[in-house]
């Protein structure tokens, strides 16, 4: 769209200033109608798109959409030469013979009038009905009026014989409550007017170098109003915004060696049972998500709502008959999702641990005064003749007499430890733990107690 600047006074830089204070300086309510007025220099007020003025709502959340249009009239034959550069005011609905509808106003202002110091106004309620009107009741509140400013006055707009109109923002009201069947609501343009610094408008007429001020004799006045009325039409409320997903991914592996670590070669596990723990009780309830891996082991749960910060996903997987779980050890994953590495190792191996230490009140428990036998033998007697064949699987204690073994099959087999000279067992009775043992069993706290001979 042309524009054409014209300069008063003073330089353009000067008239930017003096526009932006403009906007943003108090104002006082003055309102002139329509209605009773022959030569009117601006008239604003509010239109549906094509140019109607009554429109129909029917429920909650419809929505009416508005366009704000202000037209320039001066004394000569042609509206070529008017020209609009600011309008600052309010927007408000009113309900009459009951009203038709309570609502929300918002605007934004419309290209080209959208230039610096324009502004979609502040929501309040401005006369007291109940809903959101837009703009200002307070004289100092300057800023929170509703302005559009051209960057220079702007000519191009839709002439109509005497007269120049220009849309200078796009509005939409919001239904929030239905009211009277016969009432209807009434919105419209409510100018700044007023005195001093307090200007409503800028316009020009007849192609004169000097601007109208609604201040400083220019006319500036409301048009008719926009008529809301009950009945069928209105747009239906706006969808929601799409949630904000995210998704947790990984896999269940068969750890050959059982160490908890997912090595080359190990092989994932199809059709295990993977579920999203939500309420993190440890079962699967109905309405968690879940699903089985697919033959690569691998599971994928998308589309799992964004959760707030600080707050997380529990993955658990249902672990299969005769198998074990080997990572992680706490038996789950939390996270808050984005992950595809949150893996599961399990296996059918057994797993086997206790502690080795001289008991020095032969209590049967590890405690004050007792001490770990530290590097002692112990291994898994296969053959039952209490020696450590060819083949037999055995380990040493650490630096806490502990010993554990996490990679071998289940068997049935004697575990027996070597003890040092100088020691006497006192338990367990028989020398050795006789250990019928089933797919991924874990055994645990099979200690030897000695105390020196």
């Amino acid at each position: 769209m042309s524009q054409r600047s014209t300069v008063v006074v003073s330089s353009r830089s000067a008239r930017t200033r003096r526009a932006a204070a403009v906007v943003r300086s108090a104002a006082s309510m003055m309102v002139e109608p329509l209605e009773g007025r022959q030569l009117m220099s601006m008239v604003i007020d509010l239109r549906l798109p094509g140019g109607g003025k009554t429109a129909n709502v029917a429920a909650v959340g419809n929505v009416v959409k508005l366009e704000v249009w202000a037209t320039v009239k001066g004394s000569d034959s042609t509206g070529s030469n008017d020209g609009l550069e600011i309008a600052v005011g309010s927007l408000l609905s009113s309900n009459a013979n009951g009203g038709a509808a309570n609502g929300t106003l918002k605007v934004t202002p419309a290209a080209p009038f959208n230039s610096f110091g324009s502004s979609g106004g502040v929501q309040r309620d401005l006369d007291g009905d109940g809903d959101l009107d837009v703009g200002s009741n307070v004289t100092a509140n300057g800023s929170d009026y509703f302005a559009v400013r051209s960057a220079g006055v702007t000519e191009n707009g839709t002439v109509s014989g005497a007269s120049n109109s220009f849309k200078i923002a796009n509005a939409t009201f919001t239904v929030t409550s239905l009211k009277s069947t016969t009432g209807q609501t009434n919105l419209v343009f409510r100018p700044r007017g007023g005195s001093g610094s307090s200007v409503g408008g800028v316009w020009q007429e007849d192609g004169a170098a000097l601007l109208k001020k609604d201040i400083s004799g220019g006319s500036l006045s409301a048009g008719s109003a926009l008529v809301i009325k009950r009945g069928s039409g209105g747009s239906p409320p706006p969808p929601p915004p799409p949630a904000s997903t995210t998704f947790i991914g990984g896999k269940v592996w068969n750890d050959t060696n059982s160490n908890g670590t997912l090595d080359s070669g190990e092989a994932g596990k199809s059709g295990v049972k993977v579920f999203v723990d939500k309420n993190k009780n440890g079962s699967l309830d109905s309405g968690e998500p879940n699903q089985l891996t697919n033959s690569a082991g691998t599971y994928n749960f998308s589309g799992l709502p964004t959760l707030p910060a600080g707050s997380t996903y529990r993955v658990r997987i249902q672990t299969p008959s005769g198998n074990r779980l080997t990572n992680p050890t706490s038996g789950f994953l939390d996270t808050s999702g984005g992950w595809s590495n949150k893996n599961f190792g399990i296996t059918t191996n057994v797993l086997l641990s206790g502690r080795i230490f001289a008991d020095a009140n032969n209590n049967g428990s590890f405690g004050t005064g007792d001490s770990a036998l530290v590097g002692w033998k112990v291994f898994l007697d296969r053959n039952f003749n209490g020696k450590q064949d060819a083949g037999e699987v055995g380990t040493t204690t650490d630096s806490s007499g502990n010993y554990i073994f996490r990679a071998q099959p289940a068997m049935h087999y004697h575990l027996v430890a070597v003890p040092a000279s100088g020691y006497t067992r006192l338990g367990p009775s028989l020398g050795y733990y006789d250990l019928p043992l089933t797919s991924g069993q874990t055994r645990s706290f099979l200690n030897f107690r000695y105390k020196k001979s």
